[in-house]
């Protein structure tokens, strides 16, 4: 069991700041701004499961 949550979601969101190419700060919160719908709510909702989280606490965080 992934105890992080954030465990599996950092290394695929740094891929994909890589692949847009931000290389400052700016660019790279416009870049996540665009890149958010890369993560599916059911991705998010197995991901946070994965760690332990109770379906009632997950419908909260993805709300």
């Amino acid at each position: 069991m992934e105890l992080n949550p954030i465990g599996r979601l950092v290394p695929k969101l740094k891929a994909l700041l890589r692949k847009a190419g931000a290389r400052t700060e700016e660019a790279a919160w416009t870049a996540i701004g665009e890149l958010i719908d890369a993560f599916s709510p059911d991705e998010c909702r197995n991901d946070l499961r994965n760690c332990g989280c109770k379906p009632v606490q997950i419908e909260a965080a993805l709300d």
